[in-house]
């Protein structure tokens, strides 16, 4: 399909091996385009180690390891137990299960793309940023373009765009405008924005499992971001203020937090081993009287709720990783905001400091590893 778009170059047949057998991508992403890996092979000066850039990956993967080892995996044991009972959870319960399986979530696959990224760049290979902070977005949209990008990209190029120009060409073939103002009338929006949407997102559902819950889970977020777009039509023709009167940050704030707790309801489904799991575990979480099993948090509900609250932080108010790398671009197609920590700035320098902090996690990191664990995308 490149190919006949021009978006590929023809290249002989070793280059394509070297291309789809470069290891550290090739379990679960990110997902490579050849423009932007097949260059970076053929330059000479790619082929050897640099030293440079071994500091760098070797230091990116060590993050990565800290987040999957001692965050995720430290946060699994709770979120495990809740979602194995089937819903049949305390209120509070339900919601230290689903938090903790929020985070657990994040930081292994954050910690999977840092470790990826990081070997891939000890071989002076760069590749494309996959993880941004996603529980930062202030939208839906955001959100995808923060999460899982390059799957983001791969939909958005290969199933939304060719949906979405049949759709503009069947209303041209009857006469009716394809413009931005068409699609704000009801008609147009439904079929040029809510269908090819829905449409994606069901398959993307369907990509990551063939359980009628994934299925929930695509549509749910099919259904998220045609509201989203929905809103940002009807506050660009009417011109309306989002909660006028507040300051900036609040707005965010607010934005931020609603954000989140869509995603959330949509991860239940998409971690729960069926429908009926899911919605027990969503009554348990609205209704303060639920009754379930007290005993599914046995002694570490203390720990748990700690865990919780140390990952918030971590996600809320640090800088993600590769904005404490930023000052050496450590991944292609960084955004303007990658190269901003925030309040807290905290830039990885070569230096001995780094060196011995980043020698202790990694340390820390080899003790806590007990049993092999797998990440969590390893299974789609």
């Amino acid at each position: 399909m490149d190919l006949q778009q021009g978006a590929a170059v023809q290249q002989d047949f070793f280059s394509y091996l070297l291309f789809v057998s470069f290891f550290p991508h090739l379990i679960a992403g990110p997902i490579l385009h050849h423009k932007d890996i097949m260059p970076q092979f053929q330059r000479n000066r790619k082929y050897g180690l640099q030293i440079n850039d071994l500091a760098i990956g070797f230091s990116w993967f060590i993050m990565g390891m800290f987040k999957k080892v001692i965050l995720a995996d430290h946060l699994s044991p709770t979120a495990d137990a809740v979602f194995a009972a089937h819903g049949m959870v305390t209120h509070s319960t339900a919601w230290i299960g689903v938090l903790s399986y929020a985070l657990q979530l994040y930081f292994d696959f954050s910690g999977y793309c840092d470790m990826a990224l990081g070997l891939a760049r000890m071989f002076s290979i760069d590749f494309p940023l996959n993880f941004a902070s996603p529980y930062k977005a202030a939208s839906i949209v955001e959100f995808w373009q923060r999460w899982h990008m390059t799957l983001t990209q791969y939909i958005g190029s290969y199933l939304y765009s060719p949906i979405q120009f049949w759709v503009s060409a069947h209303r041209q073939q009857r006469g009716k405008k394809v413009t931005r103002k068409a699609q704000a009338t009801v008609e147009g929006f439904t079929q040029m924005i809510l269908l090819p949407t829905v449409v994606t997102m069901f398959i993307a559902g369907i990509w990551h499992g063939a359980g009628l819950q994934f299925l929930v889970f695509g549509l749910l977020h099919g259904v998220y971001l045609s509201v989203n777009h929905a809103w940002k039509n009807i506050r660009h023709q009417r011109k309306i203020e989002t909660l006028p009167g507040l300051p900036g940050h609040m707005i965010r704030g607010f934005c931020v937090l609603l954000t989140f707790s869509c995603v959330v309801l949509g991860q239940v489904f998409f971690r729960a081993n069926s429908v009926p799991d899911a919605m027990n575990l969503l009554r348990s979480m609205i209704s303060v009287r639920s009754v379930g099993a007290a005993s599914v948090m046995f002694d570490s509900a203390s720990f748990s709720k700690a865990m919780i609250v140390i990952g918030f932080i971590i996600v809320w108010t640090f800088p993600n990783t590769q904005q404490i790398l930023a000052r050496y671009k450590p991944a292609l197609q960084l955004a303007p905001s990658d190269g901003k920590p925030g309040r807290l700035a905290i830039f990885w320098q070569p230096n001995l400091i780094w060196g011995m902090l980043l020698g202790v996690v990694l340390l820390g990191c080899l003790i806590q590893i007990q049993v092999p664990s797998t990440f969590l995308y390893f299974q789609f």
